[in-house]
C-alpha cells in the first residue's frame, strides 16, 4: 500500500532488521524489566531509537492515520513522538519507523500504575488527576494535555489507546504526559468515542452539557470542528513528498464531515444562529 505513495523524491529509510535490530540493547539502556516478542523492533539511527512497524500488518491506510496522527498532536497543542517511512531490506517489507518516546533519566508510568482512580468515566476525573501533580504551573499543562488527548482520540476515532499506548512522565512528584505514540487505528469508525479510559460516555447528554462549559474543552472541540482536513492531508504530502490519491483524501474528507455534524449532534460545539 505505501509504494502507492510514493514519489520520486519521497525519503525512504532503507534498514536491515536482521542486523540493525537493538531490542535487547534498547531493554538494557532504559532499564525496562520485559519486551514481548512482538514489541522487539528496535533500530538505532541518528542517535535515536526507531520502533518499526510493517505495513502488511497493518489496517489500510494505518500508516497514513500514524502520519496524520502525528501532525492531529501539533494541530492539538500535544507532545508526540515522529514517523518516517521506511523499507525493511531483509523483509522486503515498507514500515514506519516510530521515534522512541522514552527519554534518558525519566521515570515512566502508565495509567494503572496510579493510585485507584474513582472517577475515570465522568469529568470528576480531572479533579482527582490534579491531586497527582504539585506544581500548580506544570498542573495546569497537566490537564490541558489530557483534555487534548481525550479530544483527539475522540476526534480521530482511536481505537487502540489501551494501557500500553500511552505514559506520563515522572519527575519527582510531578507528572506529564509522554509522547503520544500509535494513530494507526483510527478513522475506521464514528461509533467508537475514542481513549479506553477516560469519559468513554460519550454519548451521555450530561457529561457532553460538562464538556461544553469547559473553556479549554469548548476550545478544542471548535478547533477539531473546524479542522481544514484537506489542508492536514496536503502538508502531509508536502512533508514526506508523497503523493495521496484523491479517492483516499475523499475517504478522510467524508470522516471529517460526518465528525463535524456528530459534534453538533452531541452539542460538543457551538452551533451557528
Amino acid at each position: 500500500m505505501i509504494e502507492k505513495f510514493l514519489t520520486n523524491r519521497t525519503d525512504v529509510i532503507r534498514f536491515s532488521s536482521n542486523s540493525e535490530n537493538v531490542s535487547e540493547q534498547y531493554q538494557k539502556e532504559f532499564h525496562l524489566k520485559y519486551i514481548p516478542p512482538f514489541h522487539r523492533n528496535w533500530i538505532y539511527r541518528n542517535h535515536n531509537y526507531y520502533y518499526y512497524k510493517y505495513e502488511a500488518n497493518s489496517i489500510i491506510y494505518g500508516f497514513l492515520n500514524e502520519l496524520l496522527g502525528e501532525e492531529l498532536c501539533y494541530y492539538f497543542y500535544l507532545p508526540t513522538v515522529h514517523y518516517q517511512i521506511a523499507y525493511d531490506l531483509d523483509e522486503k517489507q515498507y514500515a514506519v519507523l516510530s521515534e522512541n518516546f522514552r527519554k534518558h533519566g525519566k521515570e515512566y508510568v502508565n495509567i494503572f500504575q496510579f493510585p485507584n482512580l474513582r472517577y475515570l468515566d465522568t469529568y470528576r476525573v480531572f479533579e482527582e488527576m490534579s491531586h497527582f501533580t504539585h506544581d500548580k504551573k506544570q498542573q495546569l499543562q497537566f490537564l490541558k494535555s489530557l483534555k487534548s488527548m481525550i479530544v483527539l482520540d475522540f476526534y480521530m476515532g482511536q481505537e487502540d489507546r489501551n494501557e500500553e499506548n500511552f505514559y506520563f512522565e515522572k519527575t519527582g512528584n510531578n507528572y506529564q504526559l509522554a509522547n503520544l505514540f500509535d494513530y494507526e487505528i483510527s478513522f475506521e469508525t464514528l461509533k467508537y468515542y475514542g481513549n479506553s479510559f477516560f469519559l468513554r460516555d460519550f454519548d451521555n447528554q450530561e457529561l457532553c452539557c460538562e464538556l461544553y462549559q469547559d473553556e479549554w474543552f469548548r476550545m478544542l472541540f471548535q478547533k477539531a470542528y473546524y479542522l481544514d482536513m484537506e489542508q492536514l492531508l496536503q502538508k502531509i504530502e508536502n512533508k514526506y513528498q508523497l503523493k495521496i490519491p484523491r479517492s483516499v483524501k475523499k475517504r478522510y474528507l467524508k470522516y471529517h464531515s460526518e465528525k463535524q455534524e456528530m459534534m453538533r449532534q452531541m452539542n460538543l460545539v457551538m452551533k451557528k444562529r
